[in-house]
């Protein structure tokens, strides 16, 4: 009998569906998990027969961050260079960016706990769809660390700056309504449902036009990172006319035409 996998991926249709498999330990990272997701996150985004990509926790949570004892164990093996350790752990981070910034739909399902980096990798996602049963909490600052995997900027941009300071601040746990209000969540659904109400959202985004939603994807990023009115413009007419050239966009023309 094989070894589990800690992190597998599945396909259906054009979706695949990405699962952290460690729910004795509500699927805290270890190094070797952190490395496998981003070589597995890496490779469907350049995978074309990939439209979306749906992240979610074995169990009843998310995820729990960072495993400390996985820390504790390596310690000892790891580089003594300040500079190569931050190297190595941006590296991993990379899945946050890749997450946010793939040109195909992202969809985070929060079945429970999403703590540290397991928060930053939900928040990279561009849904997040949430059990009425999970909990968030950045959790850094309890370890005197000032946070990780995109955490200060994605609850600074969804949350509001002040919202963002007195979460990473205190590390206080909030519900899933207080995150829904806070707007990190995107939908709260009954723990029942949860799986199947985002599974339903994610199979449909799969089944969209997928270049067009990677430009709009592009569109809302460039307005995050703080783009003029006048860019925004800009890139809308180009995305605009390039996209009528897509056979997305003739096939919906000419639906729309036959009703």
């Amino acid at each position: 009998m094989g070894m589990k996998k800690t992190i597998y991926t599945e396909h259906h249709d054009s979706l695949a569906i990405i699962t952290l498999n460690r729910p004795e330990k509500k699927n805290a990272l270890t190094y070797a998990m952190m490395d496998h997701l981003l070589r597995e996150v890496a490779g469907l985004a350049e995978d074309d027969t990939v439209c979306a990509v749906m992240l979610r926790g074995a169990g009843d949570a998310f995820c729990a961050g960072g495993d400390l004892k996985d820390w504790r164990d390596d310690d000892p093996r790891l580089e003594r260079s300040t500079i190569l350790r931050a190297q190595k752990l941006r590296q991993r981070m990379e899945t946050s960016l890749l997450l946010h910034k793939m040109p195909k739909p992202t969809l985070a399902v929060l079945q429970g706990p999403a703590v540290g980096a397991g928060l930053g990798l939900a928040l990279a996602c561009d849904i997040r769809i949430a059990s009425t049963e999970a909990t968030f909490m950045t959790g850094f600052s309890r370890l005197a660390l000032p946070g990780d995997f995109g955490c200060n900027y994605f609850l600074s941009h969804l949350a509001g700056p002040a919202r963002a300071r007195e979460l990473s601040f205190t590390s206080k746990m909030i519900d899933a309504q207080t995150a829904l209000d806070y707007g990190l969540i995107s939908h709260l659904v009954s723990p029942s449902e949860v799986d199947s109400y985002s599974i339903e959202m994610a199979l449909n985004m799969a089944k969209g036009p997928t270049k067009a939603l990677g430009h709009i994807k592009d569109i809302f990023q460039s307005i995050e990172e703080g783009a003029a009115l006048e860019e925004i413009l800009n890139m809308e007419a180009g995305y605009t006319v390039k996209s009528t050239q897509y056979a997305d966009f003739k096939e919906a023309m000419l639906a729309i035409l036959k009703s």
